[in-house]
């Protein structure tokens, strides 16, 4: 019969070699069953997000459907003309399959467009262009985009659950 433990404390070297084998095959088999089993489970994209897109629950929202931004300024233009609520939104989808909410916030004296999208990897995120609102809205109207070089740049965030 082989001696496995030989008299000195050592372990016959073949024996060593079977057993970190049988180790490395053994993690090998649980980690290819780890990995398995994130592919087959539900994919986060399937699942609902935990950060909703959406505005705050007490704010008015029209659905404008399949809209550009500047249809989208146009419409916040015609809300903001009336003696409607301070706080408004347009929920849209323009072209490249976005999903976008535009909320306009006009409390105690401060003035704010707020756009809130999803992001790369569903990300929800948030950006908020301070001031200057009737010029914002007139760019967009004109360009396509919030982003106005002689106007205060927006602030992103991510919003998280």
């Amino acid at each position: 019969m082989a001696v496995i433990i030989r008299q000195d404390g050592t372990m016959n070297s073949r024996v060593k070699g079977l057993l970190i084998v049988v180790f490395a095959v053994l993690a090998l088999v649980l980690f290819g069953r780890y990995f398995a089993n994130q592919l087959s489970s539900v994919s986060t994209l399937e699942r609902p997000p935990g950060v909703m897109l959406a505005p705050p629950p007490e704010v008015p929202v029209e659905d404008l459907g399949a809209a550009t931004r500047s249809e989208a300024a146009d419409h916040l233009v015609s809300l903001l003309s009336g003696t409607g609520p301070s706080t408004v939104a347009v929920h849209f989808f323009p072209s490249g399959g976005q999903e976008l909410y535009w909320i306009i916030d006009r409390d105690a004296g401060s003035e704010s467009l707020v756009e809130r999208r999803s992001g790369p990897g569903n990300t929800r995120v948030e950006t908020r262009w301070q001031g200057s609102l009737t010029e914002r809205l007139a760019w967009i109207q004109v360009h396509g985009t919030p982003d106005a070089p002689h106007l205060a740049s927006g602030e992103s965030t991510n919003l998280y659950h």
